[in-house]
């Protein structure tokens, strides 16, 4: 269990949102409530987190007193006056600082541990407070390690010396630290002590060479290494390959997915209901474009979509290297995502200018040559964070482990599908698996085509033999014309995804719906928009 302590400040929505998109689902309580104290000796806590707040942190509540009952051995951290409190608790002075900051931005120097590893160094942050801890650097603290300060020397943010408690002064929640969303990924993996077992490479190894799963530490702190390019190249191979012989579970696949995109490039925005319509790849048919033509239908039918992808891998042609010919341009940056949605209601993610860390991933998986979990990783880390997903995989047996992968995230309604053929998308070609996920639970289900007065069609009929017939025949589907199984395998699609967004509405008229935008050319509109 997460606890979050809301001190009554605005700031705390932001906070659970930022803890959301990485994959954690806090139970919010507040400071006043009584049920607090029990919640410190509840044997289900793991972390704790102390919101930002007004006054004195004496004045918190039962914050302080909590404190005290709380088993040192839990992670806390502690925002702006949550970091206030940990300093009261360790015995420092709260005071008056040496400037008065609310809504600016400066510049803070850390040591590049904890919290801050892998984060620019000086880096800049968002303040909003008028009081500091004081731990003056000719007397410091016993009991903590003053690990960041700002212009004048203020603390910005302390360590405690025996237990993984660790607070900043600064709001990371804030649009105003561009990290911030990385340094709460770094809670609390990041913040375990050096010697204990999640940080021992050795031990994570020998886990694996005996087939067994990785401890929600021992993943966190595992991926966080990889990611932070601090494994030598032959310990991320067998990283690697020993999660892939173990075969790789649904909790390794969170915190993979956390660890990526706590350190994707931010994209702030976009907001509202959003859908990614996004396939693995790997399914060696050669098919068309579909998951690309279904996005763009779906945004000229007026549904935001945001897109993450990269160029072709193993199939012909791949969704950059598709929208890239029809015109829509693979450099947005990320302060242009929310833009391009406003105004077509469609943007494009080309996934190596937002995944910066996987330069460090990239020589050791073309050195082994072989699947690992990033083939399956990518349509789960977009850095848009969209509230809905489509998401298929080539192999039966993912449905399910995928599915329990982002049950853990903060995903609002959301399917993973196995298209008959063994297909990443649903085709015509027969009965489809799939697991729909919504409101907490996973609820198997199966598709078949038939049922929507869809006819069967062949491997052959969904096939394109290179690039630039991938291209025509996309550009015709978004003008509604084409082969007839591809129209249709596109409708099955946009219907399902029409499905996920109007959770209100029948399978059955959307995927008439669906046809008919289909049929209509839809698709269209968002390239004479761009």
């Amino acid at each position: 269990m997460f606890l979050l302590i809301d001190n009554y400040d605005s700031f705390t929505y932001n906070l659970v949102q930022a803890f959301h998109a990485l994959g954690h689902k806090p139970v919010v309580m507040t400071n006043d409530d009584p049920a607090v104290l029990g919640m410190a000796e509840n044997p289900d806590l793991a972390l704790v987190c102390i919101s930002p707040g007004p006054g004195h942190p004496s004045k918190a509540g039962f914050c302080p007193e909590f404190l005290g009952r709380l088993d040192p051995r839990i992670p806390v951290l502690g925002v702006c006056l949550g970091h206030q409190l940990l300093g009261l608790h360790a015995g420092a002075r709260v005071e008056v600082g040496p400037c008065i900051m609310h809504g600016k931005q400066s510049e803070i120097v850390h040591d590049g541990t904890g919290l801050f590893s892998g984060l620019p160094n000086p880096m800049r942050v968002g303040r909003y407070h008028s009081l500091v801890v004081r731990a003056d650097e000719d007397a410091e603290n016993p009991r903590f390690t003053v690990t960041a300060r700002g212009p004048e020397g203020e603390v910005m943010a302390l360590r405690y010396n025996d237990r993984p408690w660790v607070g900043v002064q600064f709001h990371p929640e804030s649009v105003l630290t561009p990290e911030g969303l990385r340094l709460l990924g770094n809670f609390p993996q990041m913040i375990m002590d050096a010697g204990g077992p999640a940080s021992n490479f050795a031990d994570i190894l020998e886990r694996l060479a005996r087939g067994e799963d990785l401890s929600a530490e021992m993943a966190a702190a595992g991926f966080a290494a990889l990611m932070d390019g601090k494994m030598t190249s032959a310990q991320a191979g067998s990283f690697l390959m020993g999660l892939r012989m173990k075969g790789e579970s649904a909790l390794e696949l969170a915190h993979a997915t956390r660890a990526a995109l706590a350190r994707a490039v931010r994209v702030d925005g976009v907001s509202g209901t959003t859908i990614d319509v996004v396939g693995t790849g790997g399914d060696g048919r050669n098919s068309f474009n579909c998951s690309t033509a279904t996005s763009l239908v779906l945004a000229g039918m007026g549904y935001k979509v945001v897109k993450h992808g990269g160029r072709a891998v193993s199939s012909k042609c791949g969704s950059a290297d598709a929208l890239e010919a029809l015109g829509i341009a693979l450099d947005e940056n990320p302060a242009s995502v929310a833009e391009m949605v406003k105004k077509r209601n469609f943007a494009f993610l080309f996934a190596p200018h937002f995944h910066p860390s996987f330069a460090n991933i990239g020589p050791v998986r073309k050195e082994l040559g072989v699947r690992t979990l990033f083939n399956i990783l990518g349509p789960m880390i977009n850095p848009a964070r969209p509230s809905h997903l489509l998401m298929g995989v080539a192999r039966p047996e993912l449905v399910d482990l995928v599915a329990e992968t982002l049950l853990q995230g903060p995903l609002y309604r959301a399917a993973v599908v196995c298209g008959a053929g063994d297909y990443d998308e649903i085709t015509p070609i027969g009965p489809a698996r799939m697991a729909l996920l919504h409101a907490g639970s996973v609820t198997p289900m199966t598709l078949d085509p038939r049922d929507f007065g869809i006819l069967p069609c062949t491997v052959e009929d969904l096939a394109v033999d290179g690039k630039d017939e991938a291209v025509a025949v996309l550009r015709g589907i978004l003008d509604g014309e084409g082969p007839r199984a591809m129209l249709d395998m596109v409708a099955l699609n946009v219907g399902l995804a029409v499905y996920l967004l109007e959770e209100n509405m029948d399978m059955a008229l959307c995927m008439a719906r669906a046809r008919e935008a289909v049929s209509g050319g839809f698709g269209r509109k968002v390239l004479h928009a761009a």
